[in-house]
């Protein structure tokens, strides 16, 4: 039980969950995301799609190919979904991207756009032959074929790196952590504040200043995905 499953109460503040109905979740696969940006397609299918309403029928879809995540059939039941994903029922003609609002809940958006995915570059290095890989956000492996650095994005259509979105000043950008969580906008400012490194958002709400570990890059000027 402690393996497979997770109490509800002691779930991340991230999961859109009911908390008190039963005791135990399904647990996510370790890898992919992190607890807090990532939950099982168990949870997904069954708590917040509510396309099955047991784990038996969320294996029946899984098995049949049913349910894709970035394009790809998956039939593990504690395979994790998260951050910047996208979730598509084909027989039904969905499709749903992860994203975190301003409570800092992961949350479901309709889109259109299910063939294009970006995904921030968590590490950048050197495999046999020279060659450079590159680890995704959502755990997956690249060659880098595009110049590019840690903090950057890149655009993803199939299964194919199409363009390189850099960290830098006017980029559009969509904030996972910090009390500005949530909030999108373009950066202004990139500096260093000692050893900490900062940046500055032009958003809706007006300046606000945050962590660069926070900062999402999903567009040069504007979006490239549909996040809202």
């Amino acid at each position: 039980m402690v393996k497979n499953h997770i109490q509800r109460i002691a779930a991340p503040r991230s999961w859109k969950i009911e908390r008190k109905n039963y005791k135990f979740i399904t647990r996510p696969s370790p890898g992919a995301h992190s607890l807090d940006y990532g939950l099982s397609i168990n949870t997904v299918l069954k708590e917040i799609l509510k396309v099955a309403d047991t784990t038996k029928e969320s294996k029946y879809l899984l098995n049949n190919k049913d349910v894709t995540v970035n394009g790809k059939p998956i039939h593990d039941v504690h395979h994790s979904v998260g951050l910047m994903d996208v979730v598509s029922i084909p027989k039904l003609s969905l499709s749903y991207r992860v994203v975190i609002n301003k409570r800092g809940v992961l949350s479901f958006v309709t889109v259109t756009d299910a063939d294009l995915t970006v995904f921030k570059v968590k590490r950048k290095y050197t495999i046999k032959g020279g060659k450079k890989m590159l680890t995704l956000s959502n755990g997956a492996n690249y060659l880098a074929d595009k110049t590019c650095v840690v903090g950057d994005s890149v655009l993803i259509k199939g299964n194919k790196i199409e363009k390189v979105i850099s960290l830098k000043e006017g980029a559009y950008v969509t904030l996972i952590g910090g009390s500005h969580i949530g909030t999108s906008g373009n950066i202004s400012k990139l500096y260093d504040e000692g050893n900490t490194k900062r940046v500055e958002v032009e958003s809706p709400q007006g300046k606000l200043i945050t962590l660069r570990e926070f900062a999402f890059v999903v567009g040069d000027k504007k979006s490239e995905i549909k996040i809202i």
